[in-house]
């Protein structure tokens, strides 16, 4: 007789994107084409120098707020961070949100056929949804989510941006909870950051699954162990 499945005590999933479903993101290193996407979005005014400082401090910027607790909840915008920049002061609003653009298609990756399959065997079974720490607004990652096939496998669609706050804050879980309308310990979080998904998921009574490819250690000071740690979401559909 099969031994049953990991998921299969659980009534739902949900899922972080960045590093669990999608890959190939934050592409904020020089060599990574800024320029090439401000052109694209009909930018001249900077030239290719100007912007990547521009890039690569926003960046900077973005990563110092989210490693303090203060900020988790609430959580800048994006549009905060640019307008705070000192190379943007006296810039166009029109320009400044260009840059905005121009990060947020660099802070977005792909999603890989294989974890697009994956998903799509889970939805047989299981109710998927998303909850997501992104600096940039939503619209960008769900082209990529419909690009992939997903979109509609996931609902509920949880983007920390578009909620002023940032994982591990309690608030992203429960909306996407009360979207589920299922109780915290028949749900469980697959993600790949032990503090923002796995600590984060567990304060709200979730169980979860630790995306860790690298074979990390847990980190110590916590007391929490994860439920489940695989290598791919696509463990999933045989652990």
């Amino acid at each position: 007789m099969r031994l049953s499945r990991f998921i299969d005590r659980y009534q739902a999933i949900l899922l972080d994107v960045c590093g669990t479903l999608m890959f190939n993101y934050d592409r904020f290193a020089e060599h990574d084409n800024h320029y090439v996407t401000y052109t694209q979005f009909a930018g001249s005014a900077l030239s290719p120098d100007e912007l990547y400082a521009i890039i690569h401090q926003l960046h900077l910027d973005i990563m110092a707020a989210e490693q303090v607790e203060a900020n988790f909840d609430p959580f800048p915008s994006l549009g905060e961070f640019v307008d705070n920049l000192p190379a943007t002061q006296g810039m166009p609003g029109e320009e400044r949100d260009r840059i905005g653009r121009v990060f947020a298609r660099h802070e977005c990756g792909r999603i890989p056929a294989t974890i697009a399959d994956a998903l799509l065997v889970l939805s047989e079974t299981h109710p998927l949804g998303i909850v997501s720490n992104i600096w940039s607004l939503a619209p960008v990652f769900e082209a990529e989510l419909e690009r992939a096939g997903v979109k509609e496998l996931l609902c509920p669609r949880v983007w920390s941006a578009d909620y002023g706050c940032i994982k591990p804050a309690e608030k992203l879980f429960r909306i996407a909870l009360e979207e589920l309308d299922a109780p915290p310990d028949r749900v469980v979080y697959v993600g790949d950051t032990y503090l923002r998904d796995v600590i984060g998921a567990r304060r709200v009574g979730m169980g979860t699954a630790w995306v860790n490819p690298h074979g990390l250690p847990v980190p110590e000071g916590y007391g929490v162990q994860p439920d489940l740690v695989i290598q791919s979401v696509t463990d999933l559909l045989a652990r």
